[in-house]
């Protein structure tokens, strides 16, 4: 507050300054004047918001601060309401599933809802899931004796077990990524459905095993508004490309439009591991 003040003052300042100013009269053509306004307001519009091909702030990035207060008032007006209206047209409607429908569709297939039987190793192992995006080759076949492109990794697909054909279950990112986590066909995390708990997913089942659940992220939280939905479905915690420059300020040096680079994740999962005294 000491600093908007203080601030506030300097510009109040800086204005009658340049208002007492006395400056010569130009005069210019009617096409120059207009083209040196237009020049302005493009000027005005990048210093506001970055460029129109990237800009700095828009929907799926605006988060830039571990500080949920100071994410919430980056936007202006204009920009908050447009995000809201292209969210607000987007949104989809489902129609509530009948249970007898499915004690029916049940006793064509199969059961639908079973529970594993409990076992003395439940709730007791840490559980470590890593989705990659472009995974799809066989690193494998593309290394050389010079240039190891599995590195460490190498030795788990010599050793672990490694399924190699699949098929994404769509070609989008957020699309793929819902399948998996949420089991949704659609993008439910920004829509009308955004603080619905859902209650049949991965998530939920290790959430009532007794599990800690930590969603790590080298990207932005803010896209397709998954830092406050992991939170919706009851994840404990969510670590993003804010948290992770805040913890190793040399990731700011990796920062691009899809996030930072995916080491330093790696490197906050092994911090995690020593925290939990599995690594010594």
């Amino acid at each position: 507050m000491l600093l908007a003040v203080i601030f506030s003052v300097f510009c109040f300042y800086l204005n009658i300054k340049i208002l007492s100013l006395k400056l010569e009269t130009i005069k210019v053509k009617l096409v120059f004047f207009v083209l040196l306004n237009i020049l302005l307001i493009y000027a005005y519009v990048i210093a506001l918001r970055g460029h129109f091909t990237y800009n700095a702030l828009r929907a799926s990035n605006y988060e830039f601060s571990t500080i949920k207060a100071f994410n919430e008032i980056s936007t202006n007006p204009l920009m908050a309401f447009s995000w809201a209206y292209k969210e607000y047209k987007n949104q989809q409607e489902f129609k509530s599933v009948d249970i007898k429908q499915l004690n029916q569709l049940e006793e064509k297939l199969f059961p639908m809802f079973d529970t594993t039987l409990i076992h003395q190793n439940h709730a007791k192992n840490h559980i470590y899931i890593n989705i990659m995006e472009s995974f799809g080759l066989n690193l494998a076949e593309f290394s050389t004796e010079n240039t190891n492109l599995l590195g460490n990794l190498e030795k788990h697909f010599e050793q672990d077990i490694i399924f190699t054909r699949f098929l994404s279950s769509a070609n989008n990112t957020i699309e793929s990524f819902n399948r998996l986590v949420f089991l949704s066909p659609n993008i439910i995390s920004n829509g009308l459905y955004q603080k619905e708990k859902l209650v049949f997913t991965p998530l939920q089942i290790y959430k009532n095993a007794g599990y800690k659940i930590v969603f790590v992220y080298s990207g932005n939280a803010s896209w397709y508004n998954l830092g406050n939905y992991f939170k919706n479905q009851g994840v404990d915690e969510v670590i993003d490309e804010n948290t992770l420059m805040q913890d190793f300020p040399q990731a700011k040096k990796t920062k691009h439009k899809y996030g930072i680079a995916d080491e330093f994740m790696y490197k906050k999962y092994i911090l995690y591991l020593k925290m939990l005294k599995i690594l010594r």
